[in-house]
């Protein structure tokens, strides 16, 4: 978790997101947001990323690594998704919702 402080801004007030999860996101300074709020003391970022050449690359890069990583391999007989992702939850290769 990642911890920033409200600070003022002429008459605005912001909040610096911390570089480390900056990187992580992979934005940068001048990237258009949207901000939300569902419900009280949480505040959503949504980053706009509407460049459709990113998007393509992202989209390659991430078929590329699914191919990577399902070379050679087939689905277990009788597997469902969800024994998949458990067994894959106990090789150490998915935290929470994400994979590494």
């Amino acid at each position: 978790m990642y911890t920033s402080t409200l600070t003022k801004t002429g008459n605005s007030e912001s909040i610096a997101i911390p570089k480390g999860l900056r990187e992580r996101l992979g934005v940068s300074a001048s990237e258009p947001v949207e901000l939300d709020s569902p419900r009280e003391n949480v505040v959503v970022v949504y980053f706009k990323r509407d460049d459709q050449a990113r998007r393509l690359e992202r989209l390659e890069k991430a078929e590329q690594s699914n191919a990577e990583l399902s070379r050679g391999k087939t689905w277990p007989l009788g597997a469902t998704a969800e024994d998949m992702v458990s067994a894959a939850r106990k090789e150490g290769r998915i935290h929470g919702d994400y994979p590494l």
